[in-house]
């Protein structure tokens, strides 16, 4: 029930704003005109004219409630498609950062390839792509590898 008020508050309040009017309507009439009683101006059967005026305006009033409700209802339904296309956009955003994250590496020299198609070192790649700097080492493979006569020195083993 709440949520049905909160969805036609503005057709209510169209509805509650006509039967204002007519019953302030008759109030100004019988107070201020002194054309009659209170009871007599709210519904002034001598004066048809009169009837139809307040009639027109609380149709007035009620169809401008329920045209105002009817766009507030389409700009909630655009809102809620906003927020779905937007939940959408950022999980396709994170596909693609899961995707940019394969990177093609030559198996031989360890080159790496950006998106423009363009060989890069490995280091200068991710210094130019990331936050990442390197420090440069040899592990004891490649030292024995190649400098079999400094490991042996050193007594470095695999």
């Amino acid at each position: 029930m709440k949520k049905l008020l909160s969805e036609r508050i503005l057709l209510i309040l169209g509805i509650c704003i006509g039967i204002s009017f007519w019953f302030l309507e008759s109030f100004i009439h019988a107070v201020i005109f002194k054309h009659g009683s209170f009871t007599e101006e709210l519904l002034p059967l001598s004066d048809i004219h009169e009837i139809w005026m307040r009639t027109i305006i609380c149709v007035l009033f009620i169809l401008f409630g329920i045209y105002a409700q009817v766009v507030v209802n389409k700009r909630r339904a655009l809102e809620k498609e906003r927020e779905k296309i937007i939940a959408e956009l950022q999980k396709s955003l994170e596909e693609i950062k899961t995707l940019r994250s394969i990177l093609p590496i030559c198996s031989s020299c360890k080159k790496i390839r950006d998106d423009k198609g363009y060989w890069h070192k490995l280091e200068s790649y991710f210094a130019e792509y990331s936050q990442t700097d390197f420090s440069h080492g040899i592990c004891p493979e490649c030292m024995n590898k190649l400098y079999p006569d400094f490991s042996k020195k050193k007594n470095i083993q695999k």
